[in-house]
């Protein structure tokens, strides 16, 4: 269960992409500043086809990030594009799921 200050954002592992448990990435979100990278540790395990993350909205940029991609104010449209930085590798990444609140 998420909690209700908590977004999971969810995308697919790029192909080249590989991790340990507890690794941390650094994430950006275009519509907040697309070179604005926020560290976060990962929480999928490595055999799983997916990345998460677990958000809690506790600053501007967490909140801001939990409004852009809330999907009741998406209306049907694409979910914005992300961007993530490991081991001096980056990706552009499009999230695949948001479970916004329970």
């Amino acid at each position: 269960m998420v909690v209700a200050d908590v977004t999971l954002l969810e995308f697919k592992r790029p192909p080249s992409f590989e991790y340990r448990s507890g690794q941390w990435i650094r994430l950006a979100c275009e519509p907040l500043g697309g070179g604005e990278y926020h560290s976060l540790t990962l929480t999928s395990a490595p055999h799983e086809d997916t990345l998460s993350v677990h958000v809690r909205a506790v600053g501007p940029w967490t909140a801001n990030l939990r409004k852009v991609f809330d999907p009741e104010l998406l209306n049907d449209t694409a979910y914005p594009k992300a961007s993530l930085q490991s081991h001096n590798l980056y990706f552009t990444v499009i999230v695949v799921i948001v479970i916004w609140k329970l």
